[in-house]
């Protein structure tokens, strides 16, 4: 309610001039410049070659299955969270699965393609409303999509670079709360992404299953994305991406 009432006041007082406008403007190129689906749906598109049935793992939040099926692919996309009640619509030529993507019914040998866009990272963790928490939620659901794919098939993904800062980023995130007094007792939950760089991506997530067949890394600069070269990507610092196509064999 709070925040409603301090909502309406700021816009009450709100005057589109030409200074304003051109604020409002400058915010929302920014958010959406340093968004790194910049990077990762044009990573998707320019890998999809002469792919028919696609399907879009974790895609309710997303509009890239909508530009899929706009396109003319064959579109499925599956999520814990129902995409119509999330966006309010659905492309007609587009077939949502409400479920979890460690267990599905499609299929053997069903998708040309497999999307997984900033998604495998937590798949088994307590977010987006994942009901079965498991460390290796992950590696189940590549063994899946291996089960699922075509022979020769393509599993198309992203992940954070390297993300063994978010525990300390929560940790003080919780030490300012505690400080601040805004809540007495916090209950620390493990960090929600895991750790993925070049041997975790191959070893623990693709070993056996897929092989690498194209890889390019990008990392963030004052709000920018920038390409990466493989061998200078870890020791960037800030937040940093993988992209990732790999064959299944």
């Amino acid at each position: 309610m709070r925040a409603a009432a301090l909502l309406n006041r700021i816009i009450r007082f709100y005057r589109k001039t030409k200074y304003t406008q051109r604020l409002f403007i400058t915010a929302r190129t920014l958010r959406m410049a340093g968004s790194d689906r910049v990077i990762e749906y044009g990573w998707v598109l320019s890998n999809l070659g002469d792919a028919q049935r696609v399907l879009d793992i974790g895609s309710t939040g997303s509009l890239l299955p909508i530009q899929l099926a706009g396109l003319g692919y064959d579109v499925y996309s599956i999520d814990l969270r129902n995409y119509k009640q999330y966006h309010g619509l659905i492309h007609p030529n587009m077939k949502f699965i409400q479920g979890d993507i460690r267990c599905t019914a499609f299929p053997d040998e069903f998708f040309d393609i497999v999307i997984a866009v900033s998604t495998i990272e937590h798949i088994g963790t307590r977010d987006y409303d994942n009901v079965i928490i498991e460390e290796d939620g992950d590696v189940k659901a590549v063994r899946e999509v291996a089960r699922i794919l075509k022979t020769d098939g393509r599993f198309i993904f992203t992940v954070p670079y390297k993300c063994e800062m978010a525990g300390l980023i929560r940790q003080e995130a919780i030490e300012t709360m505690k400080r601040q007094k805004l809540a007495k007792t916090v209950v620390q939950r493990p960090p929600p992404l895991r750790i993925y760089n070049e041997y975790t991506i191959r070893e623990r997530l693709l070993k056996g299953c897929f092989k690498v067949e194209k890889e390019k890394y990008f990392y963030k600069r004052k709000g920018f994305w920038y390409p990466a070269p493989k061998d200078k990507i870890g020791r960037l610092k800030g937040e940093r991406l993988a992209c990732i196509v790999s064959r299944k064999i």
